[in-house]
């Protein structure tokens, strides 16, 4: 017999009874008895139960802060972190987390983006090429090129220039491409011997030399490693101009 099935049974008794009023009201002090041992006490336990946390990580601050408090739940900033993928001012990571039962009025704490890391470029120009390669790697950029120019201000094997001025800021893994300072202006230019050398070897020593590289066709060597040079177009010694372009041939493993 649930509750409401009860209260009935007693009214229905009490009317065939035809009780005085005193027995009404010792009813009606037993009627309440049951209203709070069935209904209101009942109704604060749930009402202090536990509720899920919503999740509102990927949300604007202010959205996830509005909608927290519609749970009757309080926002906590707690800080602010680096993440590329998440924009700034959004919510990163919340605590506790998604889906957590927690009590109302329970602080949960937040970190948001600051967006993706950035780095500030080095000043390479007048290191050395092997300091220039591992302060760029050091300053999370990545070395895209590098070329050879004549200079008459800086050192030969140092840096003349920089692709991306030295203070900027960019994301880290940027690509940077410098240029290595040959020296002055040689009072003349020779062919350099380019025979027998590695491929990369031989394009590093062209560029060096105040040239340029030509063609580079490749034939069937089996007995020479791949990309080992065959022969130049120009002789060793001769002497050209400045940007004289150099045609390579080159080795390459047989087809199989």
């Amino acid at each position: 017999m649930n509750f409401l099935d009860r209260i009935k049974s007693v009214l229905d008794w009490l009317e065939a009874h035809h009780l005085k009023n005193a027995t009404i009201i010792l009813f009606i002090l037993f009627i309440l008895f049951l209203l709070m041992d069935n209904l209101i006490m009942p109704l604060a336990v749930r009402l202090g139960q536990s509720l899920p946390v919503p999740d509102v990580r990927r949300m604007p601050l202010s959205e996830a802060e509005k909608i927290l408090k519609q749970y009757g739940l309080k926002l906590i900033l707690e800080g602010e972190k680096y993440d590329k993928n998440i924009p700034p001012g959004y919510v990163v990571s919340q605590n506790p987390k998604p889906n957590s039962g927690v009590k109302r009025g329970r602080r949960i704490y937040v970190m948001t983006s600051m967006g993706e890391r950035l780095v500030r470029v080095p000043e390479l120009k007048g290191r050395s090429e092997r300091d220039a390669k591992f302060i760029i790697q050091s300053a999370q950029l990545t070395l895209d090129h590098i070329s050879f120019e004549h200079s008459s201000y800086y050192l030969e094997g140092t840096i003349s220039e920089q692709s991306i001025k030295s203070g900027t800021e960019v994301t880290a893994g940027t690509p940077i491409s410098i240029v290595v300072s040959l020296g002055p202006f040689p009072d003349r230019f020779l062919i350099p011997d380019l025979k027998g050398k590695d491929l990369e070897v031989a394009i590093k020593r062209i560029r060096k030399s105040g040239l340029n590289v030509g063609t580079i066709t490749y034939q069937t060597e089996p007995d020479l490693l791949p990309n080992t040079v065959i022969a130049q177009s120009i002789e060793p010694g001769s002497e050209v101009s400045i940007g004289t372009v150099i045609d390579l041939v080159v080795s390459q493993i047989p087809d199989l």
